[in-house]
């Protein structure tokens, strides 16, 4: 029987039963079976074998981060648009700030002021603005920790607000009524530590936060080269663009021809408010106190998909149906085990922020490359309760020396011409320079969360669990 089988069998399947591998007689006893079955096991032959062979799993390189690989896209996107429009305002206001001063002044006074003076006040003008931002930002901040607030309507009313100062500005006809509402619109704008914060909570993963953090750069740099086009573009369109804002053109409005620098202002007004809206309307909370929280703004947003475009509102909520479940099915109290309070986060006090690397880092931040400054900024935190704080102060830092740095660059300059040392003022900033890089060296990158509170530990193991 054994032969007629094997005459039988395919041929590619001949030499495999030809072989002494697992030969066994159907005449012997048991005994004799286990000799057999270790037999000539270097010849085994695997290549008629229908299990596909084994494969050698080797650790390959994680891939590159890109743009498209970043988490939270849309939420990013509203956070540029935010930084955007918010420096616009800054950048298209330098080309048309002198011009608009001396229009000022001549309407104004019998004798005209000269071109020295009117740059004075341009300078003031500017010093407005970010020391306004010294005194405000930090307060910003810590209204952004604050349970009662959070990062979002911090964000809102920054933008809100700047936009009403662009046209109280754009329609001053003093200089005083143009100081007063630059120095609100610097005040009521705490934007640049918020965006910094919440960018920092969206992208967790540090591998993602170089090219996140670039986008502040990169919405700072296009308004730097957008603004002042439009500015200049724009300023007393009814000289520059007759045929369209020109005395009975389409856009020949009377507002044009009496305030010939408004039109800038009320574009940027706009666009301010128009991104108000988005952050309203689009823009989900970050901090850890507000974040889950009922958003009116986000729940109006879900019931317009859901009316409009048809679409299942995904508002956070979802309806369970209990009608065919027994009550005495449901294990209550294996439920309520489970069902921990969370554990209350403490707030580091203001006098515990003041480590030495906030110091350090407050003081040399303006002298690193950017997104690294503002990595280094956002992880020098020492405890992510005061994280909008300390984006505030950075603020507040940068405005300091944007309004300290003019003042005293042009008098170390003025006291270089006047004794015959032009060069002082340069060798001055390189001295500069020097300390801020000696100072550079006792910088360490924190990990934000140095100094524990009570409730940390029982916190941080429940999200383990």
């Amino acid at each position: 029987m054994s032969r007629n089988l094997y005459e039988k069998a395919p041929a590619a399947s001949r030499d495999t039963l030809s072989r002494p591998l697992l030969t066994r007689s159907l005449t012997d006893d048991m005994e004799e079976k286990d000799d057999l079955r270790v037999a000539n096991l270097d010849n085994i032959d695997l290549s008629h074998s229908q299990q596909p062979p084994l494969r050698i799993m080797t650790n390959t390189a994680p891939p590159p981060v890109t743009w498209m690989s970043l988490p939270r896209r849309g939420q990013l996107a509203i956070l540029f648009l935010s930084r955007f429009v918010d420096f616009l305002q800054v950048a298209s206001l330098q080309a048309y700030v002198f011009y608009q001063l001396k229009a000022i002044d001549q309407n104004g006074s019998a004798t005209p002021r000269s071109d020295a003076a009117i740059s004075t006040q341009a300078g003031l003008l500017q010093g407005c603005f970010t020391g306004a931002q010294v005194l405000t930002a930090m307060l910003w901040g810590k209204a952004a920790d604050a349970s009662w607030c959070g990062r979002k309507p911090v964000l809102f009313i920054g933008l809100f607000g700047t936009a009403i100062s662009c046209i109280g500005y754009g329609f001053a006809t003093t200089f005083f009524w143009a100081a007063f509402w630059r120095a609100i619109g610097g005040g009521i704008n705490g934007t640049v530590g918020i965006i910094r914060t919440m960018i920092s909570e969206i992208i967790k993963d540090k591998k993602y936060q170089s090219r996140a953090f670039l986008i502040l750069p990169m919405s700072f740099n296009l308004a730097n080269m957008i603004g002042p086009i439009m500015g200049g573009f724009l300023a007393d369109p009814a000289n520059t663009l007759p045929s369209l804002f020109g005395d009975g053109a389409i856009f020949g409005f009377q507002w044009i021809q009496a305030y010939p620098f408004a039109l800038p202002s009320v574009l940027n007004a706009v666009s301010l408010g128009l991104s108000a809206m988005v952050v309203l309307f689009c823009l989900e909370e970050t901090s850890k106190d507000r974040r889950g929280k009922f958003d009116y703004g986000l729940y109006l947003t879900a019931r317009f998909q859901q009316i409009v475009l048809r679409r299942r509102a995904a508002d956070g909520y979802t309806r369970v149906d209990f009608s065919d479940v027994a009550v005495e099915s449901v294990p209550m109290l294996a439920v309520s085990e489970k069902i921990k309070k969370p554990a209350s986060q403490g707030k580091l006090p203001f006098t515990r922020i003041w480590t030495r690397n906030v110091i350090l880092t407050l003081v040399t931040a303006r002298t690193f490359t950017l997104p690294a400054s503002i990595i280094l900024l956002n992880n020098c935190s020492p405890h992510p309760s005061v994280l909008g704080t300390i984006h505030g102060l950075g603020q507040s830092t940068s405005a300091g020396f944007r309004t300290i740095g003019p003042v005293v660059g042009g008098w170390w300059y003025g006291w270089g011409l006047q004794h015959g040392a032009v060069e002082a003022g340069w060798w001055g900033v390189a001295a500069m320079s020097m300390l801020g890089c000696v100072s550079a060296l006792w910088i360490y990158e924190g990990s934000g969360h140095e100094i524990s509170l009570e409730g940390d530990e029982t916190e941080s193991q429940e999200a383990d669990d």
